[in-house]
């Protein structure tokens, strides 16, 4: 079998990884996948940018971006196709919370999987529709896993969760869901890509 490393994410939006190699489909087409685990598609386009990576799965904005930028990616396959009113991604905030719409985020901070992708441009995106200042918001990066617990402890007013660490939030009564998570930017489009280095 040829050998690739592939990069992906440990959200529902990048499980096709999971699913390929649990269910055999990269053994029968005669690849040997060698599955590493990063935050966001960030850290994996540095990865494959840096040639420790062959192929890499990130939100399209970011890889959308970084393409724009001359970096010399190149989209093989679709990923995840956000449905408006999914359930499985949710901006949230602690069950307690004072916050009841996205207008009292105005001088409040918040959470994301990472700076400058697509679940900061959603927050923008209902922040402007709500008619706050984009500006009077603080935008922090935490690991999937540290969202909620900065939420409960009040170091960040709201954040975007995706499961599995939404559902468990939701279910150990840490959060509760504020808006649908990427409804803002669009109806329907695709979340997530498959990407890699063009030379390659």
């Amino acid at each position: 079998p040829v050998s690739v490393t592939v990069g992906s994410g440990i959200t529902e939006g990048n499980a096709q990884a999971f699913y390929a190699l649990d269910e055999g489909f990269f053994r029968k087409n005669g690849i040997d996948a060698q599955l590493t685990f990063l935050r966001s598609g960030g850290p994996i386009m540095e990865a494959i940018v840096a040639g420790q990576l062959e192929v890499g799965s990130g939100n399209s904005v970011s890889a959308g971006s970084a393409i724009l930028k001359g970096i010399p990616f190149i989209v093989i396959a679709p990923g995840q196709v956000w449905v408006a009113g999914s359930p499985e991604a949710a901006i949230v905030v602690a069950a307690n919370s004072p916050i009841k719409s996205i207008k009292d985020f105005a001088g409040k901070t918040v959470a994301t999987i990472s700076l400058r992708n697509v679940g900061e441009l959603a927050f923008d995106a209902y922040l402007d529709q709500a008619g706050v200042d984009l500006n009077s918001v603080k935008f922090v990066e935490l690991p999937p896993m540290q969202i909620a617990d900065a939420i409960v402890s009040g170091r960040v007013a709201a954040g975007t969760l995706i499961d599995p660490q939404l559902s468990s939030a939701v279910a150990a009564g840490k959060v509760r869901r504020l808006a649908s998570a990427y409804d803002a930017i669009s109806k329907l489009f695709y979340l997530t890509i498959w990407f890699a280095n063009r030379v390659w």
